[in-house]
C-alpha cells in the first residue's frame, strides 16, 4: 500500500510537459488547461510554440528562443499584451484569439520588429498604438471592443496589407482610414451588420480583395463593381443577397448561403460564368420553386 501511494505522489510531482517534434521543431501544449504560466521547458531550437487552450492569465517573460517564428496564445485568460522580447528577434507570426487583452502596450508591441501577423481577434481593445512596425502587414482585430470607426493609424497603417474587421464595430471604416492604409491589399469585414457596401471602399484603389461576408446584404447597385473595377476577389457568402450586380471583371466570386432567385436577377452572374473567366463557389437558388436549392455553376 505504501508503495502505491509513494508512486501516485512520484506521478502526482511530476512537472507537466510539453510535446516536441524535432522534424517540425515545434513544440505544443494545449487542450488541457494546466498551464497558468509559461513552461520552462521549451526548446531553444523551436520555431513554433503553441500553448493554446490553457489557463495562462500573465506573461510577463519568455523563455530565450532566438529562432521562433510563430508563437501560438490563443484561447488562454491573457489580460495584457504579453512581453516576448526574449523570442523577438525572428517572431513573424503571434496569435493571441479568445483573450481578455484590454490594450496594448506600446513597449511590448515595438520590441517585435519582425512581425508580419498579428491576430488579436475577439478581446477586450479599446485602442490601438500607433507606433511604426517596419514588418507588420497583417492584422485580424475583429471581436473586440474598439470605437465605432477604426481608427485613424499613419504609423501602424502605413505597412499593412491584409486587415480583418467585425462585430461590434457596425461602421468599421472610413476614408480618413483607408488614407493611412496606403499598401492594403484585402479587407475582410464580418458580422459588422452592413446593409450596403461602404462607398469609401472605392477611394482606396489598392484593395483587391474584399471579404463582406455575414452581413445584412440584400440588393446590390447593377453596376456595383464597375464602379469599384479595382476588385478581383469578393467574399459576399452568408448574407440575404437575392441579386447579383455586374461581375465580369471579377476573378473570383464567393455567394455561398445567399437567397438568391434565379430569375432575370442572376443574369449578370450567367453572362460574367459564360464570357468572363470568373471562378465561383458553388451557388444554389431558392427560387423559383423548380430550381429550388439546385446548383446553378
Amino acid at each position: 500500500m505504501m508503495m502505491i501511494i509513494l508512486l501516485l505522489a512520484t506521478i502526482l510531482a511530476k512537472p507537466v510537459v510539453g510535446d516536441y517534434n524535432d522534424i517540425t521543431r515545434e513544440y505544443s501544449h494545449i487542450d488541457d488547461n494546466q498551464l497558468s504560466t509559461i513552461p520552462t521547458d521549451i526548446p531553444s531550437a523551436a520555431l513554433v510554440v503553441t500553448l493554446n487552450s490553457n489557463a495562462i492569465t500573465n506573461v510577463d517573460s519568455f523563455p530565450e528562443l532566438l529562432h521562433v517564428k510563430t508563437i501560438k496564445l490563443q484561447n488562454n485568460l491573457l489580460t495584457e499584451f504579453p512581453d516576448l522580447k526574449n523570442a523577438s528577434a525572428s517572431l513573424n507570426s503571434l496569435f493571441l484569439d479568445n483573450n481578455l487583452i484590454t490594450r496594448i502596450t506600446e513597449d511590448r508591441l515595438s520590441a517585435l520588429q519582425a512581425l508580419n501577423w498579428l491576430s488579436i481577434s475577439n478581446n477586450k481593445l479599446t485602442s490601438l498604438p500607433d507606433i511604426d512596425m517596419p514588418n507588420l502587414s497583417n492584422l485580424l482585430i475583429d471581436g473586440n471592443e474598439l470605437m465605432e470607426y477604426f481608427p485613424v493609424l499613419p504609423l501602424l497603417g502605413r505597412r499593412i496589407r491584409y486587415l480583418k474587421l467585425g462585430y461590434p464595430m457596425m461602421k468599421p471604416i472610413t476614408a480618413e482610414s483607408l488614407k493611412a492604409l496606403p499598401l492594403l491589399r484585402g479587407l475582410r469585414m464580418e458580422r459588422c451588420g452592413l446593409k450596403e457596401i461602404p462607398p469609401v471602399i472605392g477611394s482606396s484603389p489598392q484593395i483587391k480583395k474584399l471579404f463582406l461576408n455575414k452581413n445584412n446584404l440584400h440588393e446590390l447597385p447593377g453596376d456595383l463593381f464597375i464602379s469599384l473595377s479595382q476588385i478581383l476577389d469578393v467574399d459576399l457568402s452568408n448574407n440575404d443577397l437575392e441579386n447579383v450586380p455586374d461581375v465580369c471583371h471579377l476573378k473570383k466570386f464567393c455567394l455561398k448561403n445567399n437567397p438568391l432567385h434565379c430569375d432575370k436577377r442572376l443574369l449578370p452572374l450567367k453572362v460574367a460564368l459564360i464570357f468572363g473567366t470568373i471562378v465561383l463557389d458553388d451557388v444554389t437558388c431558392v427560387a423559383p420553386p423548380a430550381l429550388g436549392w439546385k446548383n446553378i455553376c
